[in-house]
């Protein structure tokens, strides 16, 4: 947040305790908030105070600027030859004022334009450390919420450590699939990722444990029926592995098919290794062709408990509304195609055949869900007395978790996916949040978001709801996914319906136009991708809780964490979204070399 930090800091008292016999720089930007305390802590190298100081003039003009160095000569002559290439023009002034002082130089730079003040020189250039570091934090929450060490049987994810205000001590269907779709990223990375070279087999024991652990759940008589009648669709338990009795939003029927795209996914991993006793373990653990449902078939029971209720109204992952929900049909599709493909390889027909018949039914249903007046998706149909635009979160983390890369109607990079979410962004604009109400383009345009605009849970109750960490951590994966998709292409087509989309990150994008790799538009509006991304993860940046941590939600008005503390969603969310940054920049190297 803003703060009344003078321009230029004092020499005095700042030096580096732990790097004494090395440089120190500080940047302090007036009316802005761009002293990272870490670099009290940690010492930045001569790399840092460039870098900033490459944003600066990439940027043109920011708002009274002033750079500080304490360097040895060297360092002072590069910054120096930088400094000589600053820009000339009527909306930029620069000073450079020379001072000695305790065995260094200082250099003043001030820049004067009101179009940009909030810490966009930070989003694509100073993020990196903090991202490497948050993502090691991340990934120890999240193994801290599952099993003993949370407090909970072996293999079952907590939502939350949080018992009260709220109580979020307990283990949900969806948040655990997701997170441990976010597990198998770690333990066997993707060919495009760079985040995890060799993968981490250690993992393979804890998606064991995962697996066992639920397939026990799924035979669990509960409030929303039996093994065989219903009971897949219960959407929490208690954290011994028992049936939660209260009342509750049921069924949810989203849990099967997202868990049933993890296990499939491992399934389909184990074929491939050939080990002994993989197939064993697939049939006696996962799939067992020569049955319907049955203990031992958690991926087969997930499959066609989806297969026969897809079409059935149940609640919403936010758990508020009964109705039929793109989410839920969404990720049940992909589920039932990847189930067909497995049970294809496991030489069970009459299966496939059934999951590909259900799955292209969902996706003659889905058409339903298009608004083409209104230019978006919405989130829910069939719902009485829904009350709301259709604009929610939901649609964004049906694209990041069910939106396939390549389908031009529903994947992730269609434009329809496009023009929902811009639109999702947009609702979250004209003052609804305090804290995004920041001169120039904020965080490179960013905007702290939430589930949806009209949403009124506070994390504790119900008044005025904040942003969450996981909705504004998904905005950041879609973009870098989308981006990720058009530099595999080659090109950028701008449709009637994606225009709005592109507009926000090149204005002057019209209808017709198809950007082409080398013509350099191309190349420009990937970039700016990129930076409005980054933007997002810097909005996390800016309001994490102590020590890296992340709640559910934070105040809408100053940033302050609230809600069930560590969120194992939010964890999982942010090493998505840096997943995604991490193959989009792997992929556009590789493609610009």
């Amino acid at each position: 947040m803003p703060t009344d930090k003078p321009s230029l800091l004092p020499v005095t008292n700042q030096t580096n305790e732990k790097h004494s016999s090395g440089p120190t720089y500080h940047l302090s930007v007036k009316t802005c908030d761009v002293i990272d305390p870490d670099y009290g802590r940690a010492g930045p190298s001569t790399r840092h105070a460039k870098s900033h100081l490459k944003g600066l003039l990439s940027l043109g003009a920011v708002t009274s600027v002033a750079l500080v160095v304490l360097a040895s000569s060297s360092d002072t002559a590069c910054l120096s030859s930088a400094i000589s290439r600053l820009p000339s023009t009527s909306s930029v002034s620069s000073v450079v004022r020379w001072a000695t002082g305790y065995d260094s130089s200082v250099h003043e730079l001030r820049y004067q334009d009101e179009a940009c003040r909030h810490r966009p020189q930070e989003t694509s250039l100073e993020i990196d450390d903090w991202i490497d570091e948050e993502r090691d934090i991340s990934h120890r929450a999240i193994l801290d919420n599952i099993g003993p060490r949370a407090g909970a049987i072996p293999g079952l994810v907590i939502a939350s450590p949080s018992k009260s205000h709220p109580d979020y001590f307990y283990s949900w269907t969806r948040d655990s699939a997701l997170t441990f779709s976010t597990i198998f990223d770690r333990f066997l990375p993707g060919p495009n990722s760079t985040a995890y070279a060799h993968g981490d087999p250690s993992l393979e024991p804890l998606i064991r444990e995962y697996i066992h652990a639920q397939g026990n759940l799924q035979l669990l008589s509960n409030p929303s029926g039996t093994f065989l009648d219903g009971g897949l669709g219960e959407p929490k338990f208690e954290v011994d592995g028992t049936a939660f009795h209260n009342s509750w939003g049921r069924p949810q029927r989203d849990g099967p098919p997202l868990r049933a795209m993890v296990v499939s996914q491992y399934a389909e991993y184990l074929l491939d290794r050939k080990e002994p006793f993989d197939s064993t373990y697939i049939n006696e653990n996962i799939y067992n062709p020569k049955t319907v449902m049955a203990k031992g078939s958690i991926l087969k029971s997930d499959l066609e408990y989806t297969a026969h209720n897809w079409h059935r109204n149940s609640f919403d992952l936010w758990e508020e509304i009964n109705g039929l929900h793109f989410f839920t049909l969404l990720a049940s599709r992909v589920a039932l195609e990847r189930g067909a493909a497995l049970a294809t390889r496991l030489s069970d027909p009459g299966a496939a055949s059934f999951y590909t018949q259900e799955a292209n039914a969902i996706t003659d249903r889905l058409e339903l869900f298009w608004s083409p007046d209104r230019n978006f998706i919405s989130a829910t149909i069939d719902a009485p007395r829904f009350g709301r635009s259709g604009l929610d979160s939901a649609l964004i983390l049906a694209f990041l978790h069910a939106g396939e890369q390549g389908d031009g109607v529903w994947g992730i990079a269609g434009e329809r996916a496009l023009s929902t979410l811009i639109s999702y962004v947009d609702s979250f604009k004209n003052g609804l949040y305090k804290i995004n109400d920041v001169p120039g383009d904020g965080w490179n345009g960013a905007i702290a978001v939430g589930r949806y605009s009209e949403d009124v849970y506070n994390g504790d109750g119900m008044s005025l709801a904040n942003p969450w960490y996981l909705c504004t951590f998904g905005v950041a994966e879609m973009i870098f996914r989308i981006a990720i998709h058009f530099e595999k292409v080659d090109q950028i087509p701008i449709t009637p319906i994606s225009l709005h989309f592109w507009q926000n990150v090149y204005p002057s994008a019209k209808s017709g136009d198809v950007y082409q790799r080398g013509d350099g538009v191309y190349e420009h509006v990937l970039e700016k991708l990129a930076g409005w991304a980054d933007g997002f993860l810097l909005i996390g940046k800016s309001f994490e809780g102590p020590e890296g941590s992340f709640t559910e939600q934070f105040s809408r008005l100053d940033g302050t964490p609230t809600g069930a503390k560590k969120l194992t969603w939010s964890y999982a969310s942010f090493i998505e979204a840096t997943n995604g940054r991490n193959e989009y920049r792997h992929i556009s190297a590789l493609k610009r070399d």
